[in-house]
């Protein structure tokens, strides 16, 4: 994905690379023959060369499996070869000092090191979710998968250093693969900030605020079968979700109020979620996501926490976001999927006003501490040793 301003990946890259000198930068796009991306005019002069990428999707039963198991055999041995020999082109046109690969899907993952050893020039890799997440939605075949994992682990291990995800991927991947790892998370201005709420708003309805993508399924249904519950009602006043979103799925048994207002711009979005009471991060409790929530940090953290409202935090203890926001007091938590233990949770905010401004003010000094775009650039700044 290039830097662009209409996918999460495009809008990270686009922040990262806005931080490098003009001049400084070249870009080999490998993308998904479905994605459009929308680069902004200031990347168009930038030196770019874009490949269409190998299938790296299937689907379920035996001859998926197989199909998968084939074909990616083939993508490895003559594919990835002709991608390498052009980004290698394409490198020794431009000059780079260094290499900076994304390790997200298979493509890029082979790609890393057959580039950087080519072009003889240090490899700094990136990380945004570790590859299990990745073979599991895209069914890739276990035989596959467990070779992608070994060019994934040599690729980190060969890294000058790691951009990690969050502040405990680094921790675990400088242990487990001996590399330096720098947290290069996301950043918002300052000036998007809204101001810190001190009480639920006054009025007859009770929001929620919810943003970006809802893959921890199972913890959103827990909170509509919580609200379905409790009739949509709590405190006595209404509840109404305000989503904000490309898509969202919902079932419920009662009737509920949601308002779905889709995609929004960042500084729209943080005034929609600063009229609400309350903003929901849910993540995953499931076992099979254990890795992920343990290493991962959801873009909606940073955008939630310049919202100026209390996030209630609907995920394992042992999670990275969970770890973060208990580290800096900024959250109100739910350990459980019981629609009891969600209920207490929210009604935690009517009764105790004294919790409600301090998750506030608390979330308000992690956004300027750790998640403005000045906290971005020096990280981003120490990962490419500049």
């Amino acid at each position: 994905m290039p830097p662009c301003t209409n996918y999460t990946a495009g809008l990270v890259l686009d922040q990262l690379c806005s931080f490098l000198p003009e001049g400084s930068l070249g870009c080999f796009s490998v993308i998904h023959p479905a994605h459009s991306p929308e680069i902004p005019e200031r990347w168009t002069r930038v030196p770019h060369a874009e490949r269409r990428r190998p299938r790296e999707h299937w689907g379920l039963g035996r001859s998926e499996r197989f199909r998968s198991f084939a074909i990616e055999t083939l993508t490895s041995k003559a594919r990835i070869r002709s991608l390498a020999r052009s980004a290698i082109s394409f490198g020794k046109e431009f000059g780079p000092d260094l290499l900076w690969c994304i390790l997200e899907g298979q493509t890029l993952i082979r790609l890393a090191l057959p580039v950087a050893k080519g072009l003889n020039i240090p490899l700094h890799t990136q990380v945004w979710d570790p590859p299990g997440w990745w073979f599991r939605e895209h069914k890739i075949d276990f035989i596959t998968a467990g070779r992608i994992k070994r060019h994934y682990e040599k690729a980190l291990r060969s890294s000058a250093c790691v951009a990690a995800a969050s502040w405990a991927m680094a921790e675990q991947y400088g242990k487990d693969y001996g590399v330096r790892a720098v947290p290069v998370v996301p950043g918002l201005g300052v000036g998007l900030a809204r101001p810190v709420g001190t009480e639920v708003h006054a009025r007859p309805e009770f929001l929620i605020g919810v943003a970006g993508q809802l893959y921890a399924s199972a913890e959103w249904k827990s909170l509509i079968s919580a609200l379905d519950a409790v009739q949509w009602s709590l405190a006595g006043r209404k509840v109404r979700i305000r989503l904000l979103g490309r898509d969202f799925a919902v079932t419920t048994h009662k009737q509920a109020c949601i308002e779905f207002l889709g995609w929004h711009s960042q500084e729209e979005t943080i005034r929609l979620l600063s009229e609400a009471d309350v903003l929901y991060c849910p993540y995953w409790f499931d076992p099979v996501f254990e890795t992920e929530a343990r290493l991962c940090f959801p873009s909606k953290l940073i955008t939630y926490l310049a919202s100026g409202r209390p996030v209630l935090f609907h995920g394992p203890s042992y999670a990275s976001p969970s770890r973060f926001l208990k580290e800096n007091d900024a959250a109100v938590f739910c350990h459980t999927l019981a629609p009891d233990g969600v209920i207490d949770r929210l009604q935690s905010l009517f009764s105790d006003r004294s919790l409600y401004r301090t998750v506030a003010a608390n979330g308000r000094k992690s956004f300027e501490k750790h998640l403005t775009l000045a906290a971005a650039r020096e990280s981003f700044f120490d990962f490419l040793g500049m």
